[in-house]
């Protein structure tokens, strides 16, 4: 099975997909599904978009194109599977949890109260999401803190909740929209959530992948885990969009970034090239 993976995208849902095409018709194969790390910028009625959206959108147009495809004004050209970011309409997603979003079922919300089940049922591959972003309190599994606030788009405690009572083992794929603290930023080591790190940590994925921030340090690993920011530099990315493009395949398990959208040779750059 053939997984693109990308970063942010913020609506840019149109970019993905040209993107997926091209890649395919350069190396002459076929992207089963399409994992997306957050900010898809989902937000099907465009009167409830949030501030930072609204004002990105006033120059580039394509910020609002998620919208389309929940209308059935445009179709996804492959099942995409996406954990929620912190720019979506929250309260949409609340009642589409693990389901389509879009008339057609081609676009589908991982919510993270579930390892799913992705490809084929002899030999589907195990994902694990967890959306939102570490909240401004101490203790992200509080189910009280907020102190009033909009919390929607924090980290769902529940969510948490499930994912520290998991076996060891149980998902291939940890995708989620903010990182584990300590591997999130070059320039500031304190940046992520400490319990991503427990999680990833006790459930030992092969690949955790997350978007969210810019200027992020190279892959590491971590035990069994290849930690995968998105956003890398020199990454084929979505126009105008941070979140880098890369290709995951599960037979072989190995993960690459794509340097080049038209040249098939593999990235010859060490950190572009993932194997679990």
């Amino acid at each position: 099975m053939l997984l693109a993976v990308f970063g942010d995208v913020h609506g840019n849902l149109p970019g993905v997909y040209e993107l997926v095409a091209q890649w395919e018709s350069s190396r002459g194969l076929k992207i089963d599904a399409i994992l997306l790390a957050g900010d898809v910028g989902l937000f099907p009625d465009l009167n409830l978009i949030d501030s930072a959206t609204r004002k990105h959108a006033k120059d580039d147009p394509t910020e609002l194109m998620a919208s389309m495809y929940v209308q059935g004004r445009m179709e996804a050209t492959h099942q995409t599977y996406f954990c929620r970011g912190n720019h979506e309409d929250h309260a949409f997603l609340l009642g589409r949890r693990n389901k389509p979003v879009d008339p057609l079922g081609k676009i589908t919300y991982l919510a993270g109260s579930d390892v799913h089940n992705v490809g084929s049922d002899e030999h589907p591959v195990r994902i694990l999401t967890i959306g939102g972003i570490q909240p401004p309190w101490d203790n992200p599994l509080d189910l009280s803190a907020g102190g009033g606030r909009n919390t929607d788009k924090y980290f769902e405690p529940r969510e948490l909740l499930v994912a520290k009572r998991l076996a060891p083992g149980c998902a291939d794929i940890l995708l989620t929209h903010d990182g584990p603290f300590g591997y999130c930023l070059t320039r500031d080591p304190n940046a992520g959530a400490q319990v991503l790190v427990d999680v990833m940590e006790r459930l030992q994925p092969r690949f955790h992948f997350f978007g969210h921030y810019n200027h992020p340090p190279r892959p590491i690993r971590v035990g069994r885990t290849w930690i995968v920011p998105m956003s890398q530099e020199n990454v084929v990315c979505v126009p105008k969009r941070d979140g880098g493009m890369g290709i995951l395949n599960t037979e072989t398990w190995q993960f690459d970034f794509v340097l080049n959208l038209h040249d098939p040779k593999p990235p010859r750059e060490p950190w572009a090239t993932l194997k679990s």
